[in-house]
């Protein structure tokens, strides 16, 4: 879509095909053959909306395109039997759900892990037919995040992988430097959840005491790792003051833990059942779910597809309401804004199951299209 909307050439070239198309679709009219699964007449369809693409020039594209390319290709694609030979396509793409066609993902090469638009790896342990929902939390901890001194990014990034992984980020919390206030959150999300994220307090310093903490939750006490010493200790064999008491701090777990590797500072992460103790720094953070990449249990990752349209989320609250209640295993969020001295909202709609996910998406274009609205498939 976005193709077509801020580039004048690919309509001009879907002008021109239709040009021929409709050339193609006269020739076989006067032979007698008017078969509906010919090239020729998918692409008279498409010339026409070029054609009222080109006469409404004074309409914002997004509000054109998204409803009128819906109908058309919807129009094109129920009038084709679709055969394992002749799939509907349009401009050389196959057709994305919201379009009532069949979306076929990138494959990956032979040998490579796949990896989704985020630039993760998917959890290859995950099992998509499970019907489970593995769901995590998250412990954002530190001082500096709460007076506004540190702007946290790890939310997002720690939510985004989980996604991947076919787990859910269902909470979040961020609390002070203050032992009891971690001791207590620590145990309440790992009791709640199948999995506990905490970022930050595992340096070097006097109020890093995310390590302690844990260990005080889990009735446990701290040892040095030998496998982290001796990371910590080739780490900083060429560097000035070498292994230094502070620097050794990075090394203490709570007893029983395992290593997560840390390929950006030499001080690992830690994995002490189901809870794991990452750096608070967002790019060493980043490093560290790399590494946990497929090693974690997790259901099916959960899909998500955008409809974006030009209107304020509460004219539209009741068909928001009324297309989620019809669709059990979806979920319909929306999200409001403020553009070009208008309002619009974009609503995404999630589900582990691309199948019902697609439904979904085109009960709603149809119950905007009904409503009299105007949208844009893939948001604005």
């Amino acid at each position: 879509m976005g193709a077509l909307q801020k580039r004048k050439r690919p309509t001009s070239n879907l002008r021109d095909a239709g040009a021929n198309g409709r050339q193609e679709s006269l020739d076989k009219q006067e032979t007698g053959d008017t078969g509906h699964d010919d090239t020729a007449h998918r692409y008279c369809k498409l010339a026409e909306l070029a054609d009222a693409v080109f006469a409404t020039r004074a309409l914002p594209p997004s509000r054109f395109l998204g409803t009128a390319l819906y109908h058309v290709v919807n129009s094109v694609t129920t009038t084709h039997k679709r055969t394992a030979d002749s799939k509907p396509r349009l401009l050389g793409k196959r057709l994305h759900p919201c379009f009532g066609g069949q979306y076929e993902r990138p494959r990956c090469r032979k040998g490579l892990a796949k990896r989704n638009p985020l630039g993760y790896a998917t959890n290859m342990t995950s099992d998509p037919q499970t019907d489970r929902i593995y769901t995590a939390g998250l412990l954002v901890i530190g001082d500096e995040i709460l007076s506004g001194r540190t702007h946290d990014k790890n939310i997002a990034q720690v939510a985004s992988w989980l996604q991947v992984q076919g787990i859910r980020l269902s909470e979040v919390r961020v609390v002070a430097d203050v032992m009891e206030r971690i001791v207590e959150a620590v145990n309440a999300l790992r009791e709640t959840y199948d999995y506990l994220f905490t970022t930050g307090g595992i340096g070097p310093t006097h109020d890093d005491i995310t390590v302690d903490a844990v260990a005080e939750a889990l009735g446990v006490p701290v040892i040095v790792h030998p496998e982290a010493r001796a990371i910590l200790e080739r780490y900083y064999a060429d560097k000035p003051g070498g292994l230094t008491e502070a620097r050794l701090r990075m090394a203490r777990v709570p007893e029983g833990s395992d290593l997560i590797p840390n390929r950006m500072s030499g001080a690992p992460g830690i994995k002490c059942g189901n809870i794991h103790l990452m750096a608070g720094v967002p790019h060493i953070t980043a490093g560290m779910l790399d590494a946990l990449t497929g090693t974690l249990e997790g259901g099916a990752p959960l899909k998500a597809e955008t409809i974006g349209c030009w209107t304020a989320e509460s004219e539209v609250a009741d068909i928001l309401r009324e297309v989620e209640k019809a669709h059990e295993n979806c979920q319909i969020g929306s999200y409001p804004f403020f553009r070009e001295g208008r309002v619009g909202a974009n609503f995404v709609v999630r589900s582990t199951d691309e199948a019902e996910l697609a439904a979904c998406v085109h009960a709603l274009c149809d119950a905007l299209s009904a409503a009299g609205y105007d949208f844009t498939p893939g948001g604005i």
